[in-house]
């Protein structure tokens, strides 16, 4: 799953953490047909460096052009049906 942001910042990062986190979020996607589980990314063209430790903190991973600048700590479970 990812989220994509021209330019990155660290509330954007932590918005989306807490978004993927949250179980009524999880609860929409599976009846979306999007069951999980995640691995949970963000995508940037440029991102601020507070940014970056923002998603080492909360465990997401970053992309950018060039590749995986940081892989996701672990997957993010379904929510519990």
């Amino acid at each position: 799953m990812v989220e994509a942001k021209a330019r990155l910042s660290r509330r954007d990062v932590h918005q989306w953490a807490q978004r993927m986190r949250s179980a009524g979020w999880r609860e929409r996607l599976a009846e979306r047909g999007v069951k999980g589980p995640y691995l949970v990314y963000v995508y940037s063209i440029r991102a601020d460096l507070s940014a970056q430790e923002m998603a080492r903190q909360t465990g997401i991973g970053l992309l950018k052009s060039d590749g995986e600048i940081l892989a996701p700590r672990e997957l993010i479970e379904p929510a519990a049906a």
